[in-house]
C-alpha cells in the first residue's frame, strides 16, 4: 500500500554525537478520492520504485502525485540519549500538521513545473540540474 513501517521509537546514540537529527518525510501520493480518512493516513502513500529503474512513481492505488513535504531538524544534545523524550512522547510520536495557505495560481505553477515536470525544485521552482527548464517564479518569488 506504499506505507512505511515505524522505526525504532528510541533515539539512537552515536559515539561523540552532539546533535539530535529528526527527519520527517510525508507521503507524496494521494488516492485522488479522499481528503482525509478515519485513520488520517490511508488516503496517502509513499512513492515506490518503478521496476527496472531508479525512478520513484506513485502506486496504482494512489496515482496522484502531490508536493513532497519534508522537515529536517537538528537539536544540540549531550548526555544519555536513552532518556530523551519529545514533548509529545517517545520518538514515534513526532508528527506535524500541514495547512495549505498557497495562492492557487502560484501553487499550480509550481506543481505543474516541478512535480509534473519531474524536477527537484528550490523555492522558486528552479532545478539546478536542469537549468534549461527555467524557474516557475521570478526573482521576487512571484509569478512572471
Amino acid at each position: 500500500m506504499g506505507t512505511r513501517p515505524l522505526h525504532d521509537e528510541r533515539f539512537q546514540q552515536r559515539r561523540g554525537a552532539v546533535q539530535l537529527h529528526i527527519r520527517f518525510q510525508a507521503p507524496s501520493c494521494w488516492d485522488g478520492k479522499y481528503l482525509d480518512t478515519p485513520d488520517h493516513h490511508s488516503h496517502m502513500a509513499y512513492p515506490v520504485v518503478k521496476p527496472g529503474t531508479n525512478d520513484n512513481v506513485c502506486p496504482a492505488d494512489h496515482p496522484v502525485a502531490v508536493p513532497m513535504i519534508e522537515f529536517k531538524m537538528a537539536f544540540p544534545v549531550n548526555g544519555d540519549m536513552s532518556q530523551v523524550r519529545l514533548a509529545s512522547g517517545r520518538g514515534f510520536s513526532f508528527h506535524y500538521d500541514f495547512f495549505n495557505g498557497w495562492d492557487d495560481a502560484t501553487l499550480k505553477a509550481l506543481v505543474d513545473h516541478c512535480i509534473v515536470g519531474g524536477l527537484q525544485c528550490d523555492a522558486r521552482g528552479y532545478d539546478q540540474t536542469h537549468p534549461e527548464a527555467g524557474a516557475a517564479l521570478n526573482e521576487d518569488y512571484r509569478l512572471p
